[in-house]
């Protein structure tokens, strides 16, 4: 009897259940290789694998179990995909490396959070985990012209700064800088979270 083949009737959900995990297993892994060896949507695959931003999960997932597809073009596709996500991820976490030795050589602490200090934490892996900006946790008394002067400094510009001209967010206790010519986003946080957030649920 396949793995969750009483939960999911559809092989592509199987599939992607299979390979929404960190670790493989021996019987994971022969699913993956019994799923991938039978026909396939593999538009509507790949499709769902991007929308749940597990293009990277499912790549590393039929690597390891030796899947090979009767045509290598689907899976060449998934190694498209999740290589291109990786290389977003290291320009990112370069670029998150640099901000904070720049804050931090003047003066302001940095915590980043999210992006890929939760890739590393929860998965070990900063290609494993997608996301598009870079968010970054400072104190109150550094929010400001410092804060602003140092981004600029390095191409950024606030986002809202144009509609807003005094102020880098609509959000209260949150800033965003924008490098339009490489498409960088970078939040900086001064609360852990919204004043009116309860912290429920």
């Amino acid at each position: 009897m396949n793995l969750l083949s009483g939960d999911l009737g559809c092989p592509e959900k199987r599939l992607l259940v299979c390979c929404a995990r960190t670790r493989t297993g021996p019987r994971i892994a022969q699913e993956i290789r019994e799923i991938t060896a039978a026909a396939l949507d593999w538009d509507f695959l790949l499709t769902s694998a991007a929308e749940n931003s597990i293009l990277a999960f499912g790549r590393k997932a039929t690597f390891r179990s030796g899947s090979r597809h009767r045509s290598s073009s689907e899976l060449e596709r998934l190694k498209n995909g999740a290589r291109a996500n990786a290389v977003r991820c290291l320009v990112l976490t370069a670029e998150l490396i640099k901000i904070v030795d720049l804050l931090q050589s003047e003066g302001i602490q940095a915590i980043p959070y999210k992006g890929p200090a939760l890739a590393v934490q929860a998965y070990g892996e900063i290609a494993l985990r997608e996301f598009d900006d870079l968010d970054i946790i400072l104190r109150q008394r550094d929010h400001g012209e410092g804060e602003t002067t140092s981004m600029q400094g390095i191409g950024y510009r606030p986002r809202f700064g144009m509609v807003f001209a005094s102020s880098t967010s609509v959000v209260p206790g949150e800033s965003i800088y924008r490098d339009q010519k490489r498409r960088l986003i970078v939040e900086f946080h001064h609360r852990a979270a919204p004043a009116n957030f309860s912290g429920a649920g």
